[in-house]
This record gives C-alpha cells, structure tokens and sequence, in this order.
C-alpha cells in the first residue's frame, strides 16, 4: 500500500488492512476505505463489473495497530458514520477499524517512568520494546531496563545528533549517571573500564562475531568476524568470567582492538564474560582495562556478569526482532493458500531477473510471462465447496514448484495464476507450455470426476527485457482472455494486434451509451421468404451502429465487447424496444402485421434469466402487441450451454404467447436429441449448410438433417441463400422458408416499411 508500516494480505479468502500508527488518528476509516478501494481495483476485472454474474472479492478486516501517547482502550472501534454530517437513520456506507492498544498496561507504566526520564522512555525506548516482551520483564529487571536505555542514547545521539563516536558515549553516561541508569556500575567503574564490545559466538563455525561495539577512542564496528578464538573462551561455559592475561599485540589485532592502545595508554589486561542467548549461540563481554595489571583478579564480577546477562537478554531480545521482521516479510511475499508468490513479490523477483539478464549481456536467454485460469472453476466452489477448489488451487500450486523450468509462479487471486519461463526460443516455451498444461489437464480429469477442468492460458513473449511489468502482464491477460471468449481451454499467443483490437473494444464499450442515446444504434430488418411463391411472411431483426459522422460500425465488431462486459443486454432490449414501437406505428396505421423475430444474447439467460421471459411480455404489453407476433432468436451456443436453464426460460415464453427460434443451428456441438428437448417453434439452418449445396457429394447430408430436423420442429429455415441454384434444390426438398441476399439484404427499418408493409 505504499506505506512501510501498512500491510495488505489476503488469508483464506479475507482481506486484511493493518497499520500501525503511533499518533491517535479518527480518520483511519476515511483512509482504509480509500485504501480498500485501491486494494479491490487491484483484485477484480473492471469488465466484470459490468456482467450480470455476482463479483466475488474477499471479506475486508481493518486493524490498527496504536503505541501513541493518548491514553485509549485497550481495544476500540472506528466507524466511518462518526464523519457524516447530518446523519439520519441508519448509515449506508459504514466502515469499522479495530484500534488495538499496544501500549504497556498503566500499572507497569507508571513502574516505568518511575525509574527513567518519562519523555525519553516514551520516545525513543518504548517504540523498541513494544510487542518484543512484556511489561513483566521491564518490572523485574531494573538493569535491562537501563541498558536498553544506555545503548539508545548512544545510538540516538550518533543517529540523530551526529555526534562522534566518544561525545556521544561521554554524554551518554553522564545522563544515565544523572538520571540513575546503571549509575552505580558507571561511577565505581568509569575510569577503570575503558570499552565495551559485544560479541556472538558460534560453537559450530567456531568464530565470532563483533555486532556492537562503542569506543571512546575508535569506530563502531558491524558484522566483523573474528577468527580464530582463543581457546580459553572457546572452551568456557555460560556464565563463566574469562581472563585473557596474555597482552600480546597480534591478539588485540585479531580482536579488531587495536585502536585501543593509543600513544602510551596501552591495554593491559582483558576479561570476557560468557553468556547464552537465543538460537543456540553463545556471547561474550568484553572488558579492557588501561595501565593496570591483574585489575580484574580484584574487581565485582558480579557486576559484569550481571551486564553480560542483561546483554544476552538484550541480544536474544534483538534475535527475536531478525526473525520475526524475516517471517513478515515471507508472509508479505507468500499467498498463504499455495505458497507461491503473491503479486507484488513476483513482480519485484521478476524484474531482478530481467534487470541481471540485460546488464550481463545474455541476451540470448528467452523469457515468457504465463497467465492462466481454471476454465469453470466458479463451478467447483459453488457445488462442491470451498475446500475442494482450495484442494485443486494447492494441487495445481505443487505441480508448477515442482518443475524446474519454471522459474517464478504466482496465485495473483482465485484461480489465476502467472509463471516465468525461461527456454532458448519462443518455440521452446510454446512447446512447454502446451505439453504442460495438457499434463496437467489430464492429471486433474483423473483425480477429479465431477467434471472436465480445463486451463485457458495466455503467453506474452518479452522481446524488450526493460518493458514494463504492468504491460508484460496486461498483453499475457489480453491473450488469456482471447481463449476464454473462444470457450476457454485453449492457449493463445500475445500478437501486438491484439492491443490494438483492445483498445478498440475499450473505445466502443466507452461510446456505447451515448450512441444509444443519440440514435446511432438503428434497427436493420431482414425480410424471411416462403422458397416457393417468394412473398415476405416474417422478418429478422437487427442492430447496426452508424456514427454521427457517417462510419457504420458493423456487429462482428462491436457485439463481441459488449457481450464480454455483459452491455450486450442493454443492446438486445433496445433493439427489442425500438421493434415494438415500429409494430405499435404499423398497427395504428391499420397494416398487417407479421412475426419478426429477435436476437437476444446468452448474457440474458445467466444469473436471474427467469426474469428474462416477465419483462419481454411486460414490455409487449406495453405497447399493446400480441407476443404470437414476436419471435425470440437464441443461438445454438446457447443452448448448449444452459440447456437446463434454458428449458425453464423457453416454457415460460411459450406459455406467454411467443415463438421461439434456435438461430444458428450447425454451428455448435448439440444434438438432435438436445434440440427435441428444446420448446422451439423454428430451426434455423446455418448458412455454413446452405453452401454445401453447392456441393454435390453433401447435398444429400442437407436433405436428410434438413427432414429430420423438420419432422421434429414445426418450421425449418435455411439461411444464407444466395443462389437459384441452392433455391431450387430446397424447393425440390419440400423445404418452404429461407432468407439470404438472393431475396434481400438487411435494411433500415424505415426502408423496410416502404418497400414491404
């Protein structure tokens, strides 16, 4: 979300928004409806906002996480309705943050600022510990309290001070003396302990390692190992106070002390105190001593044993910290379901990749960017339950971590998912793709057998290595979803045509609207034909989009997005609309009327369809037209897809009054047993069998299925016809009705009314 102490993840289908605030603020609600907004954009399709099908997006949980100084609750809520102005009733939009109170009970508290400087520990030490360990701990030992303190008014004023290295110490433990921070050790020991250097051991690598190290002669030291270890400390147990008597000078070098011994203050003696701390490691404190022989042989070493042991708290405490910084971060990068890489992560991942390609000049390495969904995967979740599609989106998951020649993949949501690939060309991946993802299609019809799951799969070769992700994606998206309005289960290569035809489909979406309101979108009537007299008896209705400067935008172009965003709908009823008015005008002018037949989309019979046949005959009613005169096209796709469905939705027509067409029949997979299933008055033969009468060899085929369909269905049309010669052979068949260009093309219907009514 752009911020570092705001996170956003998704965990078993919820939506978490956390943030950490240390100012009391009652706008979080304001702010995390803004950021949930930026969050969904990021998770849904906008298209599909547009679709009659319910968006699914996960359960928003807003948490925010407060160590200010106003004293609130321990936990509270913020609602947005606390902002409206001039609320009545109920609210309709409401937001709820839940505000948990990091902050120390006030008992402990007060213990607390009881034995430091209050705004101190409030600014600089409180932030530290918060969530690390409890006020118990900060209560009992007095002395760890007051290293913590020590060591951050070193760092603090080397951080933010820019002081050197020795002001800042001095400063240090003079405030600490002054305040009563360790300031018995400081004063008894401050002339005799020159440094302090903390140091982790590691048994097993036998070396170790200085992390902290504070001198009032040199520098601060980081991660400088150490090695070899003198086998006195090596060999020593926790707890015990080591005294390294041998001052040899090669000794201190190896212990990073040489700037200890300056002109003729020379170290003269060294003590460690062993401690244990988190991770199976051990620690040493050391302790240097100036112009002074067997000091240590005389001095509390209880004293130092005790500031080792506050030491491995602290360390261990510090430890603690690394790894769960390092968790978060691995759960900021994990989908918590699969285990692959969320979005932002592989993104980042992903451009490393390409980025170390480029600037080591192997160029000669091919990538790819997969997108692919699940084909019907809605389907699984809604009949078989959650847990089961969570099964197949882990399985699926596995399969893609166990091959070697994927290199990144990615459960950006639901069931999409996006791989890299790497191979020596662009037929390569395309090979591997293919024998993959037919792999696994056959993997999961063997494991899963309530139906064919199917994968829709998009592949965007990146030429340019410094593109842009955000475009890499879309372009493997535009791809994907190329497969899916074809039917799915299919894989599909990015073109740079494909944007263009994109863009093009944004552009139309964009315009529809005001088009249909200005009047661009007319209604184009074809006239249907008995073969044998050829007088008119009926007409198909049409749309066509004409411009106001004059461009006719024909259906191929423009129907295929609006079916996609679901618009579509809005089209067939006003087409429909624009229809019932022509035959409202023609039957107050006392014309005959005739069955006119009318597309309608499969986007209507989805979610909700059995309303579809009410406001067709509401709408009849309307304009006082008897529904036997209206005659609703569905294509044969249709059917085949929402048989069940559709069967409902067709009897409730049929009961209404209306005739019901299948358009478009030979075009799909159903059978003839479908279409006796089917409460259709009219089959309309694709004009794809209408050309095979010009062949001789498949005449025969066009009769017979031609019969059959007419044995089972009251009327059979042909559509298509454009020759005498396809004329005659219907005839000779029996058949009685077609329409095509021999007779008339599609006309306005204004045209339409001149020349027939």
């Amino acid at each position: 979300m752009g911020m570092k102490n705001d996170l956003a993840f998704i965990m078993d289908t919820n939506l978490y928004l956390y943030e950490h605030q240390s100012t009391y603020n009652p706008n979080m609600p304001l702010r995390d409806l803004f950021y949930i907004c930026s969050e969904y954009q990021k998770l849904v399709d906008k298209k599909s906002l547009f679709s009659s099908t319910l968006q699914k997006i996960p359960a928003p949980n807003f948490i925010e996480f407060y160590n200010g100084s106003t004293v609130i609750s321990d936990c509270t809520e913020l609602r947005l309705s606390s902002a409206f102005e001039c609320l009545t009733g109920e609210p309709k939009l409401e937001l709820i943050v839940t505000v948990i109170n990091l902050n120390p009970a006030e008992e402990a508290t007060d213990i607390i600022h009881s034995t430091t400087n209050d705004n101190f520990f409030d600014n600089n030490i409180r932030p530290a510990i918060n969530g690390l360990f409890t006020d118990n701990i900060l209560n009992r030992c007095k002395s760890l309290r007051d290293y913590m303190t020590f060591v951050t008014k070193v760092r603090n004023k080397m951080d933010l001070s820019s002081l050197d290295v020795r002001t800042s110490v001095i400063e240090a433990v003079d405030e600490c003396i002054k305040d009563d921070v360790l300031s018995d050790f400081f004063i008894k020991h401050r002339d005799e302990v020159i440094d302090v250097s903390i140091f982790e051991y590691d048994e097993e690598l036998s070396k170790m390692t200085l992390t902290n190290y504070w001198s009032t002669f040199g520098q601060i030291y980081e991660k400088n190992v150490i090695k070899p270890i003198r086998t006195e400390v090596a060999e020593a147990g926790s707890g015990d106070f080591v005294i390294l008597n041998d001052t040899d000078e090669t000794h201190y070098q190896r212990l990073s002390l040489e700037n200890w011994n300056t002109g003729e203050e020379r170290i003269t003696q060294i003590a460690v105190a062993k401690f244990e701390c988190s991770g199976n490691r051990t620690g040493g404190l050391y302790f240097g001593v100036r112009n002074r022989q067997n000091y240590f042989e005389n001095a509390d070493r209880t004293t130092f044993c005790e500031l080792a042991r506050i030491t491995s708290v602290f360390v261990s405490l510090r430890n603690k910290l690394r790894d769960d910084q390092k968790e978060i971060r691995h759960l900021q990068n994990i989908d918590q379901l699969t285990g692959l890489y969320n979005l932002e992560a592989f993104k980042n991942k992903m451009n490393n990749i390409l980025s170390e390609t480029w600037n080591t000049g192997k160029e000669q390495e091919h990538y790819a960017l997969i997108h692919a969904d699940i084909d019907k995967f809605s389907y699984v979740n809604e009949n078989y339950g959650q847990q089961t599609g969570d099964t197949i989106l882990k399985d699926f998951a596995a399969r893609l971590m166990k091959n070697s020649r994927i290199l990144l993949a990615c459960r950006m949501y639901s069931d999409y998912f996006i791989l890299l690939l790497k191979g020596k060309d662009q037929a390569e991946i395309e090979k591997l793709v293919a024998w993959g993802t037919e792999y696994y299609e056959q993997k999961l019809k063997k494991k899963y057998p309530f139906g064919t799951l199917r994968l829709s799969v998009g592949i965007c070769h990146i030429e340019n290595l410094n593109e842009k992700f955000d475009t890499i994606l879309e372009s493997a998206n535009m791809a994907r979803k190329l497969v899916k309005e074809q039917g799915g289960a299919g894989i599909c290569v990015y073109k740079e045509e494909m944007r263009a035809k994109r863009d093009d489909e944004i552009q139309i979406t964009g315009r529809f609207y005001g088009a249909m309101q200005q009047g661009e979108l007319e209604v184009y009537l074809q006239p249907k034909f008995n073969l044998k007299d050829r007088k008119i008896y009926g007409a198909e209705a049409l749309a066509r989009w004409r411009t106001k400067s004059g461009e006719m935008i024909m259906p191929g172009r423009f129907v295929p997005p609006l079916e996609n965003t679901g618009y579509v709908v809005d089209l067939d009823f006003y087409i429909y609309e624009q229809l019932l008015r022509a035959m409202r005008r023609w039957k107050q002018a006392g014309k005959e009327l005739f069955t006119i037949s009318t597309n309608f989309s499969r986007r209507n019979f989805e979610n909700g369809s059995r309303n579809f046949a009410d406001r067709l005959k509401r709408m009849a009613d309307h304009y006082g037209i008897d529904p036997k005169y209206i005659e609703v096209e569905v294509t044969e796709s249709v059917v085949v897809e929402n048989v069940d469905e559709l069967k409902v939705v067709l009897a409730e027509l049929e009961k209404s009054g209306f005739r019901i067409a299948i358009d478009d029949f030979g075009t799909g997979y159903s059978s003839l047993g479908v279409l006796l299933e089917i409460p259709a008055d009219v089959v309309k033969i694709d004009k794809t069998f209408t050309d095979r009468i010009n062949l001789e060899e498949q005449r025969n085929f066009v009769s017979q299925m031609g019969n059959f369909i007419h044995s089972a269905k009251e009327e059979v049309i042909f559509e298509g016809i454009e020759t005498e010669e396809q004329l005659q052979f219907l005839c000779s068949c029996g058949f009685l009705y077609g329409q095509g260009y021999l007779f008339d093309r599609p006309i306005p219907l204004k045209e339409f009314e001149r020349k027939y009514m």
